[in-house]
């Protein structure tokens, strides 16, 4: 795992910083992770693949772009958009949605699950 260098929080009430720790946390088990700054969030990679990112209160995940439409509608839920379109397979999730570790391990899961599903890269 990549070293990691802790960061001032982000905006006043450190919600964001919060958050990446916690994704940290989580991922603490998971092989193959490196994290590295991305979009100005904390990017997390996982088998060489954009897993989540957390920062500015949201939580992105990529996620399978075949349960987009279904997971879209969840509380708190965004499609990401990358120069004003929607990019699909990729949701941001606000902070305020994941009150509890137990919705925020569903969403990691959710990323992990459809990174299992993706190639071995070779490096």
């Amino acid at each position: 795992m990549a070293t990691v260098r802790p960061r001032k929080a982000e905006g006043i009430d450190g919600t964001a910083r919060a958050l990446t720790v916690c994704v940290r946390t989580l991922l603490a088990d998971v092989a193959c992770v490196h994290e590295r700054r991305l979009f100005g969030r904390d990017a997390f990679f996982v088998r060489g693949y954009l897993c989540v990112t957390a920062g500015g209160g949201r939580l992105m995940c990529r996620i399978d772009p075949s349960r987009h439409a279904e997971w879209v509608s969840e509380p708190g839920c965004a499609p990401m958009r990358m120069r004003g379109r929607i990019v699909r397979g990729y949701l941001d999730v606000d902070a305020a949605a994941l009150p509890d570790r137990r919705r925020l391990e569903r969403w990691i899961a959710r990323a992990l699950a459809f990174n299992a599903t993706l190639p071995a890269r070779s490096r």
